[in-house]
C-alpha cells in the first residue's frame, strides 16, 4: 500500500480494513492499530464499529480503540447528534 501511495504522491492515508464491515470489528480495529504502529507518519486509522452490537460492547470497543490505540473520532458527530435529537434508532437501545 505504501508503494502505491508513494507512486501517487499520497503522504497519508486514513484507513480501516474491509473486514470491519462484517461482524468482527475488533479484529479490523486491531489490524488498523497495527498498521498505525508500523507507519505512524503515513497511516491514520478510524474506528470500525457494529451498530447492531449490544450497546455496552460497542462503547467498550470505541473506548478501547481511542484510549489504547490512539484512533480518533470519525467526524460523524453531527449525524449522531441529529439522530439522538430525533430519537432515530432509539428502539434498538
Amino acid at each position: 500500500m505504501l508503494e502505491v501511495m508513494d507512486r501517487c504522491g499520497i503522504d497519508v492515508a486514513c484507513v480501516a480494513p474491509h473486514v470491519g464491515i462484517g461482524p468482527d470489528v475488533e479484529w479490523a480495529n486491531r489490524l488498523t492499530a497495527e498498521a498505525m504502529r508500523k507507519h505512524p507518519d503515513r497511516i491514520w486509522g478510524y474506528i470500525c464499529f457494529d451498530p447492531n452490537a449490544p450497546k455496552r460492547r460497542m462503547l467498550d470497543e470505541l473506548r478501547r480503540c481511542h484510549e489504547v490505540h490512539g484512533m480518533q473520532r470519525s467526524g460523524y458527530e453531527p449525524v449522531f447528534e441529529f439522530a439522538a435529537r430525533h430519537m432515530l434508532g432509539r428502539e434498538r437501545l
